[in-house]
């Protein structure tokens, strides 16, 4: 809402819910997506699955984003975990039938895993999994190389009681230096 109505970026075009098998739901806000930049927001059903799960029904629905509306190219911008299945989505996704990634914005995203103990004490699911520092999700982003001709930028804060500092980063061990400007 700040995004559209106090800062006018643009419009909140789109909605797309995604159930827990991945059945896309999609719902247009605006009569034309001529309309720029257009805003997209995707809620997933199961938002404690795998960083895997999770990026497979991204790729749908930016897939449905380019064969239904057009869209060839994109800006993602992600939370937390989303910031990471982005990231994860950014370095997988490059065929002709995936819109191409621009910029990539991570905000409050913990890529060295969640330090916090007591985390794991009450979430015990495949995002909690793949969220535990060393886990073998994060270990594989800081494996593969990421795409060069993305730009991002990654916002962390000193008041994230989960995603601390150092955790957030640590985006640096995944994408090069000259592509990366982070913000505290």
């Amino acid at each position: 809402d700040r995004f559209e109505y106090t800062y006018e970026w643009g419009k909140k075009g789109l909605v797309y819910y995604v159930s827990s098998e991945g059945k896309l739901n999609d719902y247009l806000l605006i009569d034309e997506m001529e309309e720029q930049p257009i805003f997209v927001q995707v809620v997933f059903e199961n938002n404690r699955a795998s960083f895997a799960d999770t990026t497979a029904w991204l790729a749908l629905v930016l897939r449905h984003l380019k064969e239904n509306y057009g869209v060839e190219a994109v800006n993602l911008v992600g939370h937390s975990m989303g910031g990471i299945v982005s990231t994860k989505y950014s370095m997988e996704y490059v065929s002709v039938d995936d819109p191409v990634v621009n910029h990539l914005i991570t905000i409050g995203s913990p890529f060295d895993g969640i330090y916090d103990e007591t985390y794991f004490e009450v979430n015990q699911d495949p995002a909690a999994l793949d969220l535990m520092p060393d886990s073998p999700a994060l270990t594989e982003l800081r494996e593969n190389s990421f795409p060069n001709h993305i730009q991002v930028l990654s916002i962390g804060s000193t008041g994230d009681q989960v995603a601390e500092v150092e955790s957030v980063l640590a985006i640096g061990e995944i994408v090069p230096g000259e592509q990366l400007e982070e913000v505290i």
